[in-house]
This record gives structure tokens, C-alpha cells and sequence, in this order.
């Protein structure tokens, strides 16, 4: 019987494997893929659709709702927000304007005062909604209380779909 000289590995030799395993991502003989996005199947089919309108004159009887903007979207669960801004009321006085983001069933409700003194004053509205075939968000607005005539400015309308939708009382 003829013995065999077994060679030790040296340390260099275990370097290198050490080396090539973390090179190549390999554990257990399986190879691991680093990458900064989850699995396509995994991943959000996530779009954002936007509408702007720099002005819009706003001239209506008490609780008169026109429409001031709008936005189609495609089948999908979205998350949308608007914001807009008054400007001075045409007639000086004290007047209260109410909009209302509306998306299927779901909407969203804000109320301001402005006059001469407080001319220029923000709103910002946020509705979540499924549709489940192509849909119209709606923007509307009124002076409410009394006519009126306010000017809106930089008025946008985003809505980003999402994968995932909640919307649950607050505790």
C-alpha cells in the first residue's frame, strides 16, 4: 500500500476561498444576490398622476359647489392630496370658502375665513380610495354662508397609487 503526502491548505489558501465567497456572495451553496430593490414580483406597481390650475376665480351663490379641478385616474388604490390658496375677497368683507376632495364614495372636507385683513389663507385636503375601474377625482369648491367671488391660486391635485391601503379611525 502506497501512502498518499496529504498537503495542509495553507492560510493564504483559506484567504482566497474566504475572499471568493464574499466576492460572489455565496453561503451554504447558495448563491446570494445583493441588490437595492426587492424581487419584481414584490415590487409596487406605484405610479403618481398630478393636475395643476395657477388660477381660478371662484364666483358663486351661498353653497354654490363648482368644480375648480379634476383628475382621472386608472384602476388602483391612491392616496391623493390638494392644496390650494384664497386670495382677497373681491368684496373686502369676511368670507368663508369650503372645498371638498371627493374620490368615489370617500372625500375630504376643509373650511376658511378670509377678509382684507387675513387675504391669503392655505388649504390642504387628503382622501384615500380604491377604484376599481377607472375614476374622476374632484375638486370642488364654494363660498358658503353668503356669495361670493375668491380667487384661488396654484391649485394641484396629486394622487400616487399604492400596493397597500388603510384607512382606519384614529383612538
Amino acid at each position: 500500500m502506497h501512502r498518499l503526502a496529504r498537503r495542509r491548505p495553507s492560510s493564504l489558501t483559506f484567504a482566497l476561498f474566504a475572499l471568493l465567497a464574499a466576492v460572489l456572495g455565496t453561503a451554504g451553496g447558495v448563491a446570494i444576490v445583493h441588490s437595492s430593490a426587492p424581487p419584481a414580483a414584490a415590487q409596487a406597481q406605484s405610479a403618481a398622476y398630478s393636475t395643476f390650475k395657477d388660477g381660478f376665480q371662484l364666483t358663486t351663490a351661498a353653497n354654490q359647489f363648482k368644480e375648480v379641478a379634476r383628475l382621472t385616474v386608472p384602476p388602483g388604490r391612491y392616496v391623493v392630496v390638494a392644496k390650494l390658496f384664497t386670495g382677497p375677497p373681491q368684496s373686502g368683507l369676511n368670507e368663508a370658502v369650503r372645498c371638498d376632495l371627493v374620490a368615489g364614495a370617500d372625500f375630504d372636507r376643509t373650511v376658511v375665513n378670509h377678509d382684507g385683513t387675513t387675504a391669503f389663507t392655505s388649504l390642504a385636503l387628503n382622501v384615500v380610495h380604491r377604484f376599481m375601474a377607472s375614476g374622476t377625482i374632484h375638486l370642488n369648491c364654494a363660498n358658503v354662508f353668503a356669495a361670493g367671488n375668491t380667487s384661488l391660486g396654484f391649485v394641484k391635485v396629486t394622487a400616487s397609487r399604492v400596493d397597500v391601503l388603510s384607512n382606519i379611525p384614529s383612538p
